[in-house]
């Protein structure tokens, strides 16, 4: 198995890679790269926050290959809604 790193992507390329339901209620300055990832140019794996309104944040992870990571946190979430974030959407696509 080969590791494959993501090199920086510009915060517009994020925000079109969401479902059209969040970008009518958001903006592209509504999304910030958190410092763990925005400081390396190469990366398995970039971590960003969307801010929804004065107080909701989703974590968006972005990626190759975590089609089996959001199955995952999906299962757990609904058998421990209590310990883990609910996973939203997967968009597979190329970036």
């Amino acid at each position: 198995m080969t590791l494959e790193y993501i090199p920086k992507i510009s915060i517009d390329k994020v925000y079109n890679l969401l479902p059209i339901d969040y970008r009518e209620h958001t903006k592209p300055a509504d999304i910030k790269e958190f410092d763990d990832t925005s400081k390396k140019e190469l990366v398995k794996k970039r971590f960003y926050k969307l801010k929804l309104g004065e107080s909701e944040i989703i974590h968006l992870t972005l990626g190759k290959d975590l089609k089996n990571v959001f199955n995952k946190t999906k299962s757990f979430y609904e058998e421990c809604p209590e310990y883990a974030c609910k996973p939203l959407f997967i968009r597979l696509t190329k970036y």
